[in-house]
């Protein structure tokens, strides 16, 4: 449990406090579910928190419209849940059919400028989604959001977590901008938040050993 405890200060201070996007990746019955659990105890009182899972949620990608409407129906769910009714509401009302994951996009940032605490959002079980294209579409928009809210010209999430088995690493490089063979050296070192961010990381520095 010192370990465990040590790990969590670890990512609060390092990942969370400095508003970082990463992944948390390990095999089955190495305490990944768990250190995300202790994570959200940790964080709810100070943070809202958009826990969800992508197990047995395979439908979610078949259209940009399932997807928009799956991701809407998870963060209603989980505001409900968590005791704010009037930010659930926002995800409620049908989205434009010809552009549902800009107005996701929008709900999000709506989201995020009327809540009064930071939001975070947390997805286990992301490597269930690393075959489906659309769902690089969605990582897409959270990369571009990132960007604007980081010149300070949109809300959106402050920190994302992205955790699963495998195929984590993948779902990096394919996201990842076309660049320069050493950019893509960076990306498969196994830095945890090169999906999202420049800079240089080491990968015993970043990577998150459960």
């Amino acid at each position: 449990m010192v370990d465990m405890d040590a790990k969590l200060e670890q990512i609060i201070e390092q990942y969370i406090e400095n508003e970082e996007y990463f992944t948390v990746n390990r095999a089955r019955q190495y305490g990944k579910t768990t250190l995300l659990e202790l994570l959200y105890q940790r964080l709810k009182k100070d943070y809202i928190i958009l826990d969800i899972s992508f197990e047995g949620k395979e439908d979610y990608f078949r259209t940009l419209d399932t997807l928009a409407d799956g991701l809407c129906y998870e963060f209603q769910k989980v505001l409900k849940r968590s005791g704010y009714p009037e930010l659930a509401r926002i995800f409620e009302d049908p989205g434009n059919d010809k552009l549902p994951i800009q107005c996701l996009g929008e709900r999000i940032t709506i989201l995020c400028g009327q809540a009064k605490k930071k939001v975070i959002l947390m997805v286990d079980e992301v490597d269930k989604a690393a075959d489906h294209q659309i769902f690089l579409t969605f990582l897409g928009l959270l990369r571009d959001k990132y960007m604007m809210y980081q010149r300070g010209r949109e809300e959106t999430f402050s920190s994302v977590i992205l955790a699963g088995v495998h195929d984590i690493k993948n779902l990096k490089v394919k996201i990842r901008p076309e660049g320069s063979g050493r950019e893509r050296r960076k990306a498969d070192s196994g830095c945890s938040k090169a999906w999202l961010l420049q800079g240089n990381c080491k990968k015993d520095e970043t990577e998150m050993h459960l």
